[in-house]
C-alpha cells in the first residue's frame, strides 16, 4: 500500500470507470492545489480567474464569465476581492463604456506564477513513473473525453 501524508491510502477497487476515476483524479488535485494555494495565499476561488488573466489579457468581465464558466455574480465578487488585494485592475473602455477591461498587477502576475509553479509540482507527482508516450498517449485520451463532454454540453445549452 502507497503512503500519502504520512498514512496508508488503499487502491481504488478495480472495477471503477474511468470517470469516477477522473473524479477522484480532480478532487486530489483540487485539495493540493488548495492546501499549496493557502499555505502562499492563494484562495481557490482566484485560481481559474488568474489562469485566465494571465493567458487572455484584458478580457472583459464578460469573457471571464465566458471563459471560466463561472456565474456573473461569482466572477463580479471575486475580481471585486482581488482588485482590494491589489492583484487586479480594472478600466473601463473608451470606445464602449459598457465594457470594463480587467488586468493583472504585477502582484497578481506573482500569484499566477506561484499558483503556475504549485501546478507543475502537482502534475509531475501524477505523472511520475510514467515515459513521455505514455504521458502523451494519457493526455490525448483525457483531451478526446473533455472534447465528447464539451460537444454534450453545447449540445444541451443549444436545446434550451
Amino acid at each position: 500500500m502507497k503512503k500519502a501524508f504520512g498514512r496508508e491510502v488503499p487502491p481504488p477497487p478495480h472495477s471503477v470507470t474511468p470517470a469516477f476515476m477522473i473524479g477522484e483524479i480532480a478532487r486530489l488535485v483540487h485539495a493540493q492545489i488548495r492546501r499549496e494555494g493557502d499555505r502562499l495565499g492563494i484562495k481557490l476561488g482566484f485560481r481559474h480567474i488568474l489562469y485566465q488573466l494571465t493567458h487572455n489579457r484584458g478580457c472583459t468581465q464578460q469573457e471571464l464569465v465566458r471563459l471560466t464558466k463561472l456565474s456573473a455574480p461569482t466572477v463580479s465578487v471575486t475580481l471585486s476581492q482581488m482588485e482590494l488585494l491589489g492583484l487586479i485592475h480594472r478600466r473601463v473602455d473608451k470606445k464602449d463604456m459598457r465594457l470594463v477591461h480587467v488586468e493583472l498587477t504585477d502582484k497578481g502576475f506573482a500569484m499566477s506564477e506561484d499558483l503556475k509553479n504549485i501546478v507543475k509540482k502537482i502534475e509531475e507527482t501524477a505523472v511520475s513513473g510514467f515515459t513521455d508516450e505514455e504521458i502523451e498517449s494519457l493526455t490525448g485520451n483525457l483531451r478526446r473525453i473533455r472534447n465528447n463532454l464539451e460537444y454534450e454540453e453545447y449540445a444541451l445549452e443549444e436545446a434550451d
